[in-house]
């Protein structure tokens, strides 16, 4: 009897892995089935900053941020004056 279920358990432990192994050629290669590769480049990219993201640049960053060109010097100088301008209520002279 021992003999006869390990002789089923057998049979049907090798039609699975036949039909495994048929469903598996059904499939197309993995090659076809992925994404294309995009390669980047190593090289620093800097992200374009406008106008608009110096006006939304929090008062406590303004000290951290640097320009990298004329038209950013000038946005940087007048988001800090801008701060300044914020925080001068709260100087000796808001006390009288």
């Amino acid at each position: 009897m021992k003999c006869r279920a390990s002789r089923g358990f057998l049979s049907i432990f090798i039609a699975l892995l036949c039909a495994c192994v048929a469903r598996a050629d059904d499939n197309p290669a993995p090659a076809a089935t992925e994404l294309p590769v995009v390669k980047l480049s190593p090289s620093v990219r800097m992200a374009t900053r406008d106008r608009a993201w110096f006006d939304g640049l929090p008062c406590e960053q303004v000290g951290e941020v640097r320009a990298t060109d004329a038209d950013e010097s000038r946005w940087l100088e007048e988001r800090k004056q801008a701060c300044v301008r914020q925080y001068q209520g709260y100087g000796k002279g808001s006390l009288r």
